[in-house]
């Protein structure tokens, strides 16, 4: 989508901010520069975006007073100077497509990981969630992300389960292993002993291998990120992404990619319209290429 003259179009693809929403709602000031130069998602073009003084509205649900609340927010609109695109400007709690901020994602995967050795599972943290909570199988799906992209094996290639679709920040961007030792280096820590630790997963958690993998990921990386910014907080992978934006890192929405179909639940149910929309009987396919059957035992016209 090009923007028009009066320069009123807004991109569905927004910039992602290192600043939190209270900070991003003092610095959204009209003729205010967005932090750094910024790689335009629209068109790929390098330059400084400028906050138009216009917001938008946008729902997520955030922790508030101990309890998840729901709760209808503005986000500010940008206008790069070299391309033109006016972009939503989110903050770094709230990630693009989500209806969960990243804190409420991250403290959910680290109260699941602590619970493995115990046995507890995902119903339980569900269930003690206060406030808005996500279903079980959400957090199933959290951890998936969080997995695969820990062990660098997520697949951007279709977005809603629509074959080529593309996703917002949906580039793979750095590695984990890159990731990690450019946080490491730049606050000089060491985190080669919590990377080779241990992390027994209990076997009733997990039926195949690569959910077993994807665990111990989740906990490597959760216990990574304590580790590195556990001055920063209670949300540690919030100020982790807060951190890897504010260097310009390709990061994407690291560690959770939205709208990653990774586990059955996502899938559409069989008979729904989506399955039969993405593919027809081989008869009704052999029609539209040759036409419709003729009725048995009539004669066609030559």
């Amino acid at each position: 989508m090009a923007p028009q003259k009066d320069g009123r179009d807004v991109i569905s693809i927004p910039i992602p901010s290192y600043w939190d929403y209270y900070t991003l709602k003092q610095r959204a000031v009209k003729g205010g520069t967005v932090g750094q130069e910024i790689d335009c998602p629209q068109c790929h073009v390098v330059g400084v975006f400028i906050f138009t003084g216009r917001w938008v509205k946008r729902g997520i649900v955030w922790s508030k007073g101990g309890k998840n609340v729901y709760e209808i927010i503005s986000i500010p609109l940008a206008r790069g100077l070299a391309c033109g695109h006016q972009l939503r400007v989110l903050p770094v709690e709230i990630a693009s497509h989500m209806r969960f901020s990243l804190s409420i994602k991250g403290e959910a995967c680290c109260r699941h990981i602590s619970n493995l050795a115990a046995g507890e599972g995902l119903r339980t943290v569900a269930k003690e969630t206060k406030g808005e909570r996500f279903h079980f199988t959400t957090l199933h799906r959290w951890l998936a992300q969080m997995g695969r992209r820990t062990l660098d094996r997520v697949d951007h290639g279709r977005a809603g389960g629509e074959p080529g679709g593309k996703l917002p920040e949906a580039k793979t961007g750095l590695p984990t292993a890159a990731v990690i030792t450019e946080t490491a280096k730049g606050l000089v820590k060491n985190v080669s002993g919590v990377w080779t630790r241990h992390y027994f997963i209990a076997p009733k958690k997990y039926r195949s291998a690569r959910r077993h993998d994807e665990l111990k990921a989740c906990a490597r990386l959760l216990a990574t990120a304590a580790l590195l910014f556990s001055r920063e907080g209670s949300y540690p992978l919030t100020a982790w992404r807060a951190w890897l934006l504010m260097r310009s890192l390709d990061v994407g929405s690291w560690p959770f990619a939205p709208g990653n179909l990774c586990t059955a639940s996502q899938l559409p149910p069989p008979g729904g319209n989506r399955l039969k929309s993405s593919g027809r009987p081989k008869t009704r396919r052999k029609e539209a290429n040759h036409g419709t059957r003729s009725p048995p035992g009539s004669s066609v016209e030559i």
